[in-house]
């Protein structure tokens, strides 16, 4: 050995977490998930639904 040093047999990161199903990869997104702006998440990704269809649209139309 050299200068005393021993080899690393554990890779200096953290092991990724097992996969479960129904729980997100980031906990900080769901942290303070207690159900109260499930509605308004809900109106929200509508509303980005139909911008992005409004937009594919027009995008569309332009390339004809």
């Amino acid at each position: 050995m050299l200068g005393g040093h021993q080899p690393q047999l554990r890779p200096n990161y953290p092991f990724p977490k097992a996969f479960i199903p129904g729980h997100t990869t980031n906990d900080s997104i769901k942290a303070g998930d207690d159900g109260v702006g499930d509605e308004e998440d809900k109106k929200e990704k509508i509303l980005h639904r139909e911008i992005e269809r409004q937009r594919r649209k027009e995008m569309n139309t332009l390339y004809a």
